[in-house]
């Protein structure tokens, strides 16, 4: 884990907040200021602000969507007018949690854009009767927000959440602005992490694209904890705080075995019910290259976990492992294994499992020259008509195998992934897990060429077998 930082709030102030490790490849240290990409976590900023509107009276919880947004529709165009701010913010919309999943990498997609892509978008259940967490319902909501406020949502959320709570080291733009220099996020390549570019895109900033620092999400979780007030100001009323805290109709939620989440619900942009085995209020977030957890427990104390790696094949790790020690600790508990497998034994796993694959590829490779040269021999001996089909059989599964792989590698590549978000395409595979779009191109591309190779031979031997022996002169009499 190349880098973290760490505050803990209790009886409204911050008690801890350290930064640990370093930034960015150069060295740079991690502090309590240094911002972080956090992911979902932004969803409880969006929440928020959609309740101030509401208690501004320009917004109203139950009113449809199609109020603020009159285009905004779905597949299907009945269900789409009976959406709700309420169902959005719920996750009871019936919006499928894999909407808009191509475009969570494009850093062209604006909100208008996300929203828009949504009318191509079928519910894949009735509106407002279960929960399905899906980014697209905060994108809209983030898009509600600018059309009421007649403000962009980076600058609605500094002006009316961030700035009164002096989180001067937060910011919704994809650059910092002067708040901080923001921690390089690191991506896991073969069990290694590894510093990768930023990536921030304006469609999902509502749902995912917030930067924070670890002081900052301190003052964050004060004021929740304290009625929606910091410092003595105030930036939504008790009631409001409570409002947002509280499972909605319809939003009960399984257990997420990645934290140790148990029972509860969706409220607002947090999830309640037991984590780690402490009742709690909390969320998570992540973008494959960072990783947060927020926790606020019911006695009082809470806390912001930051990290600047991520990893989509293990989903939460390793934030989960060190969040539930940390949890249960405040609790008065011991730390206990989560029962799951950590990202370095995962990956020892996975680079076994390729490398066992790998080998047989590269050893064909090399012994093709070989195979050439006992060919001829191995298809005039022992059984010649056997021989030849289980080799042209060979050759057909070296050339159809990795046509094959290619062209359903995006699933191959996703597939050992805990998290469902994403639709399977090229981008999103790259994006996620570019070690195994990494391994399994040049896998399939030198089973490929052998394959071929062996094909262009195999083709040349029985070519030769085919023409006619030269006739032999006859031989003269020399007497």
């Amino acid at each position: 884990m190349p880098g973290a930082a760490l505050v803990v709030v209790r009886d409204g102030r911050i008690v801890h907040a350290k930064g640990y490790g370093r930034a960015d490849g150069e060295g740079r240290p991690v502090t309590a200021q240094t911002p972080f990409r956090i992911g979902s976590v932004t969803k409880s900023f969006t929440a928020l602000a959609v309740m101030q509107l509401v208690e501004d009276g320009t917004v109203e919880l139950e009113a449809p969507v199609r109020r603020y947004l009159p285009w905004f529709t779905l597949a299907d165009e009945e269900a789409a007018g009976r959406i709700t701010v309420s169902h959005l913010l719920h996750h009871t919309s019936g919006i499928p949690g894999t909407a808009g999943g191509a475009a969570l990498f494009d850093p062209a997609r604006t909100l208008v854009d996300t929203v828009r892509a949504l009318a191509e978008v079928a519910p894949d259940r009735p509106v407002g009767e279960s929960f399905e967490y899906a980014n697209a319902n905060y994108a809209v909501l983030g898009l509600l927000l600018e059309e009421v406020s007649a403000q962009s949502y980076a600058d609605y959320v500094r002006e009316h959440v961030l700035d009164p709570l002096q989180m001067r080291h937060s910011f919704a733009t994809a650059t910092s602005e002067g708040r901080g220099e923001l921690a390089v996020g690191h991506q896991w390549f073969f069990g290694v992490p590894v510093a990768v570019p930023d990536r921030y895109v304006p469609g999902y900033v509502s749902s995912g694209f917030l930067s924070a620092s670890a002081e900052d999400l301190g003052h964050w979780l004060i004021t929740h904890m304290e009625g929606g007030r910091y410092d003595g100001v105030s930036v939504l009323s008790p009631e409001g705080i409570e409002t947002l805290h509280a499972p909605g109709p319809g939003a009960s939620v399984p257990g997420i075995p990645g934290v140790e989440h148990t029972g509860g619900g969706y409220a607002m942009g947090w999830f309640t019910g037991e984590m780690h085995g402490v009742p709690a209020v909390w969320h998570g977030g992540g973008d494959l290259r960072n990783s947060a957890m927020l926790v606020m427990a019911e006695d009082g104390w809470g806390i912001a976990l930051l990290v600047n790696s991520g990893d989509y094949l293990t989903g939460s790790e390793p934030t989960a492992h060190i969040a539930s020690g940390v949890v249960r600790l405040l609790d008065g508990k011991e730390p206990v294994p989560l029962g799951r497998p950590s990202i370095g034994y995962t990956y020892r796993v996975l680079d076994l499992v390729l490398a066992t694959l790998t080998l047989p590829v590269l050893a064909a490779a090399v012994r093709l020259p070989w195979w050439y040269r006992g060919l001829r021999r191995r298809l005039l001996t022992g059984n010649p008509g056997r021989r030849t089909t289980l080799t042209v059989l060979r050759v057909a599964v070296e050339l159809l195998l990795p046509v094959a792989a290619l062209a359903l590698g995006p699933e191959l590549a996703l597939a050992p992934a805990l998290e469902s978000e994403l639709s399977a395409s090229w981008r999103n595979a790259w994006a996620a897990v570019p070690d195994l779009v990494l391994w399994l191109s040049a896998v399939a591309g030198v089973l490929l060429a052998v394959g071929l190779v062996r094909g262009v031979l195999l083709a040349r031997e029985f070519a030769r077998r085919r023409r006619p022996a030269p006739e032999r002169p006859p031989a003269t009499d020399s007497r």
